[in-house]
């Protein structure tokens, strides 16, 4: 009897979890910008509606850029923001930067 009991609330449950989920459709996956520290694109863009406006802002408030990596995926990061500084919205799809840093100086040489 209470194993019968135990199967029909566990039906009930499913039942219903797949009911909500149908009515609200599926849930669309966010990007992960940060695989190191697994911060998603949704998660960047929250932060900069709320107001993280640099890219040390939004290292600060998601912890994304700063990883063991180096930060690699600063190159996301930074077009991002700047396409929403300039147009108030969020790009589709990411423009990464790879121009990379520039080369050191030149250390004069002494002949």
């Amino acid at each position: 009897m209470l194993k019968t009991l135990r199967v029909i609330s566990q039906r009930i449950a499913l039942y219903s979890f797949n009911e909500y989920n149908n009515a609200m459709g599926p849930k669309k996956k966010s990007e992960i910008i940060c695989r190191c520290n697994n911060v998603s694109k949704e998660t960047i863009e929250k932060a900069i509606k709320d107001g993280a406006h640099t890219l040390n802002e939004i290292f600060d408030a998601t912890s994304a850029g700063v990883g063991p990596c180096g930060g690699t995926c600063r190159r996301k990061l930074g077009p991002l923001l700047d396409y929403y500084l300039l147009n108030g919205t969020f790009p589709e799809k990411i423009n990464e930067d790879l121009t990379g840093k520039p080369p050191p100086p030149k250390k004069p040489t002494s002949s």
